[in-house]
């Protein structure tokens, strides 16, 4: 079932704060959970739910606005039936 398939986005960021903004921002887009740790923000969201043109967007404006980069993996999570 698609609906159980998940898509882990890692972001890497230079501080807590900054993974504070893109959670709150990205929230929008559907994602339902987040974990910082090592300058890495973790975001997930159900696959068929993920706009990449959307994210991509939003990080690329932050980056811009923040003069910083933020890079980012996307990642399927294997299905699991908890």
């Amino acid at each position: 079932m698609d609906s159980q398939n998940y898509l882990e986005i890692t972001v890497g960021v230079p501080s807590e704060e900054t993974a504070e903004i893109i959670e709150a921002v990205v929230s929008d887009l559907g994602f339902d959970s987040f974990a910082y740790e090592d300058e890495q923000l973790r975001c997930y969201i159900q696959a068929p739910l993920f706009d990449q043109d959307a994210f991509r967007e939003i990080i690329n404006d932050l980056a811009g606005n923040m003069e910083i980069e933020l890079p980012y993996t996307v990642e399927q999570m294997p299905a699991v039936n908890w």
